[in-house]
């Protein structure tokens, strides 16, 4: 599940949406992973997932997600995986993280002066251009891989 796979770590998908199922062809694939801080109230945690999830509705240039747990230890210790596909760099990086959603409802869980923080400061956040959706492709169903 999922487009992510790295040495020493699984996951396991908590949700994912498609807006693009036959993909995006040069699509940017972005990966965030990030680690939740030890001790963080299991509804701190759902709710900042919830968030994430709530991102598609409101930003049309995403075109593929996955939210997914890391299962396990990870080398890094990550907790979640946050991957999306756009069409452009510019849904990226303009539409995506200069969207007021980004900024007023999802950085708060970033930053250590707010008070709903639980995102321990250190983050992974890449992304490349692909020929095709990395997403659309491992979401599909086994058979149409």
């Amino acid at each position: 599940a999922g487009g992510l796979r790295a040495p020493g770590a699984s996951f396991a998908q908590r949700a994912e949406g498609e807006r693009s199922p036959s993909g995006v062809a040069g699509a940017i694939k972005r990966t965030l992973l990030l680690r939740v801080v030890p001790g963080a109230a299991p509804a701190a945690v759902a709710e900042f997932e919830r968030v994430l999830l709530a991102m598609p509705e409101h930003i049309g240039a995403i075109h593929n997600w996955c939210l997914s747990r890391v299962r396990g230890a990870s080398p890094r210790g990550w907790t979640h995986v946050w991957e999306q596909d756009f069409a452009d760099l510019a849904g990226l990086s303009d539409d995506y993280m200069n969207h007021p959603i980004h900024w007023s409802v999802v950085d708060g869980w970033f930053h250590a002066e707010d008070p709903r923080c639980i995102v321990a400061p250190r983050i992974a956040h890449v992304f490349c251009r692909s020929p095709r959706s990395l997403l659309s492709h491992a979401l599909a169903p086994v058979s149409e891989r």
